[in-house]
Parts: structure tokens; sequence; C-alpha cells
């Protein structure tokens, strides 16, 4: 194999590799912030004022239907385009454009479908916690959340879990993360964190970023759930 030949076949083994490292690292810094003066524990605040953070497993078929009429449906069965969790948030989802993989939308009350997370086998939504991400710290395990898709389907899902990261390095694409709720605070690359958090085929999660003191860019919440539905179902007509 002559030494052109090899080079062409080298490049083309790590170009994949390569778009995956620059959209991670558009990833780590993408969304926005919101300063949390006890991130491990804090619930947070929306809109100002305090938020109810019972457990809730029960649908309002009236408000959810309300919420589902809001939205503008395109026919697309894997494509998420609204998400519901009782008195806590109803908002729209829109997607990423193709030629923009470090998109989150700035507009209010509203997510963003993060596209790598799809390769990925996982459903991730996105948002600045100045805006809509705020809703993600009153959220608590247990509770319901509801996904609506393009066709008008919907899925359910519980949330499992809520882990909190800080960046070692805020400001770094390559910044290692540390597990706040991990008593032996393990260090995670960047690369390590997304695989733990995305590679996990039917699991839902919501990203936003958290701040402490001046920094903004301080850490990262996940929150994760898991479907309770085999399959998407139909919502019964109003």
């Amino acid at each position: 194999m002559d030494n052109v030949t090899f080079k062409r076949q080298l490049a083309r083994a790590i170009k994949p590799w390569l778009k995956f490292f620059l959209i991670l690292g558009v990833w780590i810094s993408t969304t926005a912030h919101v300063v949390v003066s006890h991130p491990v524990r804090d619930p947070g605040l929306v809109a100002g004022h305090d938020v109810v953070t019972s457990l809730i497993t029960s649908l309002n078929l009236e408000t959810f239907q309300a919420f589902r009429a809001s939205l503008t449906l395109n026919g697309q069965t894997d494509q998420p385009i609204g998400l519901y969790a009782e008195g806590i948030m109803a908002y729209p989802i829109v997607q990423q454009p193709t030629s923009n993989p470090a998109f989150v939308s700035t507009q209010p009350n509203t997510l963003t479908h993060f596209a790598l997370a799809q390769r990925y086998g996982s459903l991730g939504l996105l948002a600045h916690n100045h805006l809509a991400g705020q809703a993600f710290f009153a959220l608590q395990p247990e509770q319901t959340l509801w996904v609506v898709f393009g066709d008008g389907s919907l899925k359910r899902y519980r949330i499992v879990t809520i882990e909190r990261y800080q960046a070692l390095q805020p400001h770094s694409p390559y910044s290692k993360f540390i597990n706040l709720d991990d008593p032996q605070q393990k260090v995670l690359s960047a690369t390590e964190l997304f695989l733990h958090i995305y590679e996990n085929p039917g699991t839902l999660v919501l990203q936003t970023c958290i701040a402490q003191g001046d920094e903004l860019s301080w850490g990262r919440l996940f929150v994760i759930a898991q479907p309770e539905d085999t399959a998407p179902r139909r919502l019964p007509q109003s």
C-alpha cells in the first residue's frame, strides 16, 4: 500500500470520530446557565416563584389535550414535538438544523431536540436554563413526563434519577467532570460523561447547566427518565 493510499484510508477512518468530538466540544458548552445557591440539592425556581414538586403520576386529560392541540403535528413518528409534566411544564420541542448541531432555541418555554443523542438511541432535550431549562430544577424522581411525537402519539416516562456534575475546566471543550452525588468523586472525561448519559437506548434526558457564584458554566444537570410504555400510545379524541 503506497503512502498516499494509506493517508486517504486513515482520513476516512478518523473523520467520523473527528466530527463526534467536534460536536461533543460544542455540547459541553452549549446550554446556558442558572445560578443555584446549593447546586447539589436545590430544586430551583421557575418564573420567579416556587414550584410544587409533589410526586405526580396521573394525567389531567383536559389540560393535556389543550397542550396537544397547541402543537403542530408533522407526521414524524420518531420526532418529539412536545414535553408535558403535570404542574411543571408544557413546552413545544424544536429540531436542531442539520447544519448546526450546537443549536439551542432561544425562544421562551421551548425545548430543543438533541440530534447527537438520537444517534446513540436516547432522546435528549436541551434548554437554556435562564429560559425553559429553569423548569428542570423543579423535577423530582418518580415524576411522570409525557412526550408527544409528530404523528400525535405520546409516550410516558418516569424520572429515575437526577445527576449533577461539576466541570473542572468550565470553559474548555475537553473539560473533565465530577459527579456531585458520588462519594468517591470519580472524574469522567467529556466523552465518558456523554456516553454515560446518552448511550442508553430508550432513555429520555433533559439537560441544562448549573452556575455557582460568578461561574456560569460551573456544572451540568441531567434529568434522566425511563419509558413506562412499551410503545407510543394514541391520545383519545377530545
